[in-house]
């Protein structure tokens, strides 16, 4: 993944960006999630923003997969 997608914070906590949220009439919704299980690929992790497009909110727990070192991860409807 590209390092463009990725910030580590003063604190060691690291942020990835994911895509293919829920974006109703549009193409889906880009968020950034804290990492709590896996890595910047695969895994599950904390929503560090809310959504505009949906009813996740800042703080839910999301599970996102499928990245490699193109593609971003993508949102897993669980």
């Amino acid at each position: 993944m590209s390092k463009l997608n990725v910030i580590i914070e003063d604190d060691g906590t690291k942020l990835i960006k994911v895509v293919n949220f829920p974006g109703g009439e549009f193409a889906g919704e880009s968020m950034w999630v804290e990492i709590v299980e896996g890595d910047e690929n695969n895994g599950r992790g904390i929503l560090r923003n809310d959504a505009v497009c949906s009813d996740l909110k800042y703080g839910d727990e999301v599970a996102y997969g499928g990245g490699d070192d193109v593609y971003r991860p993508k949102y897993i409807k669980e």
